[in-house]
């Protein structure tokens, strides 16, 4: 999964992907770590990675 297919996604979305088996848990669980560490130089969100 990209970035951009991640973010054109919501929850549903993403849920509807895994449930039809177009992707993997793992694979969304890895794109949104992807965009959690591309966000955090500019955001500063996260005080403690824990993944």
């Amino acid at each position: 999964m990209t970035s951009s297919d991640y973010l054109a996604q919501d929850a549903t979305g993403l849920a509807e992907l895994i449930r039809n088996q177009e992707v993997t848990s793992v694979e969304v669980l890895e794109a949104a770590i992807a965009r959690a560490e591309q966000l955090q130089p500019d955001l500063n969100f996260m005080a403690q990675p824990l993944f």
